[in-house]
Parts: structure tokens; C-alpha cells; sequence
């Protein structure tokens, strides 16, 4: 089981909620969203933001990036993922191309993420924050 599943089940197991009951209070459309994360699938990224703020903590965390969770949690709303990838990838001097080149994440990736076509799924945030060297919280606008 990837560690990022475990992390989430046992969340989830705390609650004395059902996985639909939580779904539905978390404002999450599919009432078995749980069930593919639980078993090592990625969510997108509004629906990790919107977990991570339920239990107020770090994406990173929650992903099994950082072993144990910021002391202070206090996280701001995202901006649109297409502008805060772009100011990071120029904060850091790091092109599209460069980026496809060294990460392999494709071109129809950042075509459908900077027109907003398609939000990215953990699995690939996780990797772009890994290579750009910044927190998941930080890529995605949440940092304070």
C-alpha cells in the first residue's frame, strides 16, 4: 500500500462518519471517492486541497512527503494552478521545455493545465514539486 494511502485511510478511519457521509460533508461529488485513494490512486488537486483543509494539514504530509505535519497550519485558498505553476517555474529559471525534458511530464499536460482544461492529480504535483525543489503546499498557492 503506498504511503500516501495509508496516511488517508487513516484519516478517514478517525471519523466516525462513512466514506459517503464524508464525501458529502467534504462537499465531494462521487460517494466512493475514497475507495481508489485508499488503494494507492491519486486524487486531483481540488479534491486533495479540499481534504487537506478538512483535516487541516499539509499536502505534503498528507502524501508522505514530510513525515510529521507543519506546528502552525495556516494555509490560504489557491490561486489557479496555471498561474502559480507559472511563477514558480520563473522563480526557479526553469522553462516548459526544460521542464518536460528533465521530468518527462508531458506537453499535453502543461497545454491542459495552463488552459485550464484539466487539473493535475497528485502523483504528478508530487514529481514537479520533487524536481523544482518546493513543498506541494508552496507549488500550489496554499503556503502562507
Amino acid at each position: 500500500m503506498e504511503k500516501h494511502s495509508k496516511i488517508i485511510k487513516e484519516f478517514i478511519d478517525n471519523q466516525n462518519l462513512t466514506d459517503q457521509e464524508l464525501a458529502k460533508v467534504m462537499g465531494l461529488k462521487y460517494r466512493n471517492v475514497f475507495y481508489e485513494w485508499e488503494n494507492g490512486g491519486y486524487p486531483r488537486l481540488k479534491n486533495a486541497v479540499v481534504f487537506a483543509n478538512y483535516f487541516n494539514c499539509s499536502l505534503d504530509y498528507l502524501f508522505g512527503r514530510i513525515d510529521y505535519d507543519y506546528d502552525e497550519k495556516n494555509f490560504k485558498d489557491c490561486p489557479p494552478f496555471d498561474m502559480q505553476l507559472r511563477k514558480v517555474l520563473k522563480e526557479k529559471g526553469v522553462s516548459q521545455q526544460k521542464l518536460m525534458r528533465e521530468t518527462n511530464i508531458k506537453n499535453g499536460h502543461l497545454y491542459n493545465w495552463f488552459n485550464k482544461k484539466v487539473e493535475p492529480k497528485m502523483d504528478t504535483l508530487i514529481i514537479l514539486a520533487d524536481y523544482l525543489g518546493v513543498s506541494l503546499d508552496y507549488l500550489v498557492g496554499r503556503e502562507k
